[in-house]
This record gives structure tokens, sequence and C-alpha cells, in this order.
């Protein structure tokens, strides 16, 4: 709900977690990003990566990836393409995935053990994992991948 780089710090070091959400990045909210991740360094405040279209559009897979690596999130959340993407894969169509939770799998368990954080993989069936261990959920609906946000307001 803090996009502006002057609050995005002060909030983060008294939230009790933080959500970064990459659907809409601008130079002002890309500033308000890294404040919020630094903050939540400095304060131990886990904070969840939703890296929205990266593989799939450039500047936004370099600002994902440069924020994972300021500081490892305690989950990184995306469909299989944006996770695909974010490991240095070619990603989707935009926000669109074009693989599945099960095509990235071992991806995502390298990609948690690199920077020691669960990897959530959305999809009919949704792949969490930590690198070592593995839990699907098939919490999905078809109606879900006919309205665009859906995956974005399910934080595992």
């Amino acid at each position: 709900m803090v996009d502006n780089p002057d609050e995005a710090g002060v909030f983060a070091r008294v939230a009790s977690a933080v959500l970064i959400n990459m659907g809409t990045p601008q130079a002002a909210t890309v500033a308000a990003m890294h404040a919020a991740v630094e903050a939540c360094a400095a304060a131990g405040t886990p904070w969840v990566l939703d890296p929205v279209a990266a593989g799939g559009l450039p500047w936004r897979t370099e600002i994902a990836r440069t924020l994972v690596a300021e500081h490892a999130p305690a989950i990184i959340r995306g469909n299989a393409s944006e996770i695909a993407g974010l490991a240095g894969g070619s990603g989707g169509r935009g926000v669109d995935s074009t693989d599945s939770p099960e095509a990235v799998l071992d991806i995502a368990r390298a990609l948690a053990t690199e920077h020691g954080c669960v990897v959530a993989v959305s999809g009919p069936v949704d792949h969490l994992t930590d690198g070592d261990r593995l839990v699907r959920l098939a919490n999905g609906h078809a109606l879900m991948t006919q309205v665009t946000g859906v995956g974005c307001s399910s934080v595992p």
C-alpha cells in the first residue's frame, strides 16, 4: 500500500511483512521497492516478491533480479514463466505464463536454494518449495484464469 520512496522504508520497518508486487513499476515505485527491501533487511522484516512479467519484459526482469540480490525475500511467488524468467530463462508473454509449474520445478528448487527462501509457483496446482521439500496445493479454479489480477491477490 506504500509505493512512495519517502515512506516505503519507514513503513517496512514497522510492518509485520512486506509484499513487493511489480505490477506497475515506475521510477518512483522502483525507488520505493529498493527502500522497502533495504528497510526489511535492517529490521528483519520478511518480504515477498511478486515478479510480475519477469522474463517477458527486460526492465522488470532486471529490477526483480536486483531486488533479490540486495536482500533475499522470504518468498518469491509467481507464475511458472515469471519464475523461469527471474532465474535467467526467457519468461512468458508479458504477464501470461507459457510454462506449467511442473516444467519449472527444478528451476524453482534451484532459485529457493540459491536465495534461502520459499518459491511459490502458481498454476492450476500451486507448487511451493524451499529447495528440498515440495508442497502442492490444488486450491485453484478454472475461473481464476479469466480474471486479471487474481494471482496477484493470492499470496501463499
